[in-house]
């Protein structure tokens, strides 16, 4: 959510967003590496990452069709096969055309993630023991068809020389596994046991099955990966290669073999590392339906976060199924989040009692030339329909013309209004016009805004409400309330906000910053932010975040409120410790490591979320309490839990010494001559962060450590609006590549539809997409984040 526009960009919802998505045109707002790379020339591959600027179409796996499909039958094995088989594709066809290869390829595979999310991550139930360890068998089964595909896979490997069954079997995974004519009926793999806290104290569970398949599954799919890289083998210190099936059959064979071979995995530095990690949420904020988690727990609540919040303060939750012609009662109060918006925000264009006669004409022009679209797409598939069953004669109409028009006029009310908000955007005077209507709504009618992530942490944005002196109040969206106004807000049934969130169990943490008011995105950051942070049972603390004065880097402090009864973070003795206590980024990182902290790295980790003026910071940041989660996910990430924080690095490549992976610290913190913390220079050691990646990537590619921060400063603009500005034209001219489109036209039964007939009416709709980007921030003081990995030189 924006506080600046009164809008949600969310692409589950926002077709812009999905554009934004898949093409890379507005987040992040700051050069990457694939930026840096791009604009140097050289190719880079994905396979389905969340960020495409800087990839070339043709060099990016796109399964997006696949990828909705995972999320409401769970077919998270084909999701993760289909991204990696297409990223297999690419290094192909590169090969195939003696194209150069890509000097960085990454690529997302997310089902231990997403399988997590269903099925949570630990399961006591399903499991048996055998040799004395937790154990979970697979059938062959047809309509289980999400494991089916590990079967395939593990097939695959066998026909190859099977040396990832190999190791596996070694390190004990795989207990027993059952062929029928080289075909596999059944396997059995041990469940590890993961550490996890229950109340105050930790404790260990085993692995719920699927979330370790998943992680086999993964195994298999890199072991792909090296079998093709291995079959690539480089001439001329690799500007020309050639490919041989046959030479690559694994890792095993490449250590046994103790020789060079000149492949472009033996040139290949590897990361395989996850984004996050995992904790059991099985209380739930959701209504049960059919399709929520099998483990969902009896304890859950049968209604959002959301209409939680709005019963306790007396704010009306949106009903959008009863849509309303006009405006609501004057009296109305909303609480609203990006699934329960009123039409008057979700599809304004819909309602006419706001718009004048010219905007009506606007409209009507939209939702005209929508319904001709439709209409043209129906006679496409008519028309291909017609030269593919020709031999029907006089039947077609009633045997598949008619049925094309029921199926497809199912769909015409949704497509109309999709695609005439779409047109509208291209369309400034219209723009204009709606924004101020929503404005007015907000003001008239909007009072709380809940705009959390993934429903693992919550985001509640609040008004300003200043009075006029003559009994009225004046409600202002675009100023953030203060700290006092915070604590103090009250809805209609007059309940204070934050007594409604103390008394809701799935509330963990609250953090509020003390001069939340001095925030806005037209401003520069303040100089020091001050948070406060509460518990249910009013232990509060204080976080400390400030720029050191010699080097501007940030330092953190933390101390307890000298009224607090106890420590909400548990960090600090509540008798001994109400000394405010500065560490630097990494070393709060270290110390929550060493400690085993149940909340790691909060003071540093939300101190440098929270200072910041990213308008979609909420004026109250909430993260989840233990084995809860604000919506329906039976596994949460994005909170402060140990389980989450804590994820895998592992590296490979040429070179690289077996050990512990660890990163040069920069500096240290000491305490001045005045009595302030600052920091001085040090060589000493720290335990890595997923921000160590992109430095040390670069570092490898042979960049100098000021290469990102130089292009940020200089060349960076001038790329970003050419990258913008190509994308239309992208767009069309490979139209006739998208995979996801051919699948989703041959299950209807129609191919080689004529796509490029529909150009025209494309380029009218591509025309909502900006022809440059968004300013582009101040730069002058950006710099890479992390530090490089201590990697053995090549």
């Amino acid at each position: 959510f924006s506080r600046d526009e009164l809008r949600f960009h969310n692409y589950w919802m926002d077709p812009l967003g999905i554009m934004n998505f898949a093409l890379g045109l507005q987040f992040p707002a700051r050069p990457t590496l694939f930026d840096l790379l791009a604009d140097d020339g050289r190719s880079i591959i994905a396979g389905f990452n969340l960020h495409r600027r800087g990839v070339p179409f043709e060099n990016y796996a796109r399964s997006y069709r696949t990828a909705l499909e995972a999320v409401s039958q769970h077919t998270y094995y084909r999701q993760a096969d289909e991204s990696m088989s297409a990223v297999l594709g690419v290094f192909e066809r590169m090969v195939a055309r003696d194209m150069r290869l890509p000097v960085l390829s990454t690529s997302l595979l997310a089902p231990a993630d997403e399988f997590g999310h269903y099925l949570g991550v630990t399961d006591e139930a399903t499991a048996r023991q055998e040799e004395g360890h937790p154990t979970s068998c697979f059938e062959r089964q047809a309509e289980d068809s999400t494991v089916e595909k590990v079967f395939q896979l593990l097939e695959e490997d066998s026909a190859r020389g099977g040396w990832i069954l190999e190791l596996n079997r070694k390190a004990g995974v795989f207990r027993r596994l059952r062929w029928r004519g080289g075909r596999l009926e059944r396997f059995c793999i041990r469940l590890p046991e993961l550490e996890v806290w229950s109340g105050s104290t930790e404790t260990a569970r085993m692995a719920q099955p699927k979330y370790a398949l998943a992680m086999i599954f993964i195994d298999l799919q890199l072991g792909r990966l090296i079998d093709m890289l291995r079959s690539v083998r480089l001439r001329d210190a690799g500007a020309a290669h050639e490919f041989d099936r046959h030479w690559g059959n694994g890792i095993v064979s490449y250590i046994e073999a103790q020789q060079e071979e000149g492949s472009l995995f033996e040139n290949t530095l590897f990361f395989f590392f996850g984004d996050h990690g995992m904790v059991d949420t099985r209380r739930m904020m959701s209504e049960a339906e059919e399709s929520s988690p099998p483990e969902r727990h009896r304890e859950s609540q049968d209604r959002s976060f959301l209409e939680s919040l709005n019963q306790g303060l007396g704010l009306v939750t949106p009903d959008v199924e009863a849509e309303l012609e006009g405006p609501p009662p004057p009296s109305r109060r909303y609480g609203v989040d990006f699934q329960r918006l009123p039409i008057h925000l979700r599809e304004p264009h819909r309602l006419r009692y706001w718009q004048d006669r010219r905007l009506r004409a606007k409209v009507a022009e939209a939702n005209r030339w929508s319904h001709e679209f439709f209409d043209q797409l129906q006679e496409i598939l008519k028309t291909e329909l017609s030269e593919k069953y020709w031999w029907l004669f006089f039947l077609k109409r009633f045997l598949l013309e008619a049925r094309l028009e029921r199926e497809t006029e199912k769909y015409r009310d949704r497509f109309v209004t999709l695609l005439a908000g779409l047109y509208l955007k291209a369309v400034p005077e219209y723009q204009a016009a709606e924004q101020e209507a929503v404005e007015k709504f907000f003001r008239d009618h909007v009072r709380l805004v809940y705009g959390g992530g993934a429903r693992n942490n919550a985001e509640l944005i609040l008004p300003s409400v200043a009075s006029t002196g003559k009994g009225t109040r004046v409600i202002d969206w675009k100023s953030r309330p203060s700290l006092q106004e915070i604590l103090a807000y009250r809805g209609p049934s007059q309940a204070k906000l934050i007594d409604v969130l103390k008394a809701n169990p799935g509330v963990g943490l609250i953090f509020a910053r003390k001069n939340n008011h001095e925030f806005s995105a037209t401003r520069p950051v303040p100089r020091e932010t001050e948070v406060l942070v509460m518990d249910r049972s009013s232990n509060r603390g204080w976080i400390r975040v400030r720029p050191d004065r010699k080097t501007g880097r940030l330092l953190f402090g933390y101390r307890l409120d000298e009224n607090s009864p106890g420590d909400p973070l548990d960090y600090l003795d509540p008798v001994q410790g109400r000394e405010e206590v500065w560490k630097t980024f990494r070393e709060w990182n270290d110390w929550c490591l060493e400690r085993k902290s149940r909340y790691h790295n909060v003071v540093a980790g939300m101190g440098a979320y929270l200072h910041s003026s990213n308008p979609a910071i909420g004026d109250l940041t909430l993260t989840h309490s233990e084995d809860w989660n604000f919506g329906g996910n039976a596994a949460g990430h994005g909170g402060v839990h140990r389980e989450e924080k804590l994820t895998v690095m592992i590296a490979s490549g040429p070179g690289l010494q077996r050990g512990l992976l660890l990163v040069r610290k920069d500096y240290e913190t000491v305490e001045m001559a005045d009595g302030r913390v600052g920091l001085r220079p040090t060589d000493g050691t720290s335990h890595p962060t997923l921000l160590d990646l992109a430095p040390t990537v670069s570092d490898w590619l042979g960049y100098p450590e000021s290469a990102l921060s130089d292009f940020a400063r200089g060349a960076f603009e001038t790329y970003w609006r050419n990258w913008v500005s190509a994308q239309k034209s992208q767009i069309l001219v490979h139209l006739d590549d998208a995979s996801d489109l051919k699948e989703a036209l041959r299950e209807l039964g129609v191919e080689g539809v004529d796509r490029a007939s529909l150009k025209k009416q494309l380029e009218r709709l591509l025309e909502f997409m900006p022809a440059a980007p968004p300013p582009v921030p101040d730069l002058q003081s950006y710099e890479i984040d992390g530090n490089r990995l201590i990697l053995t030189e090549r």
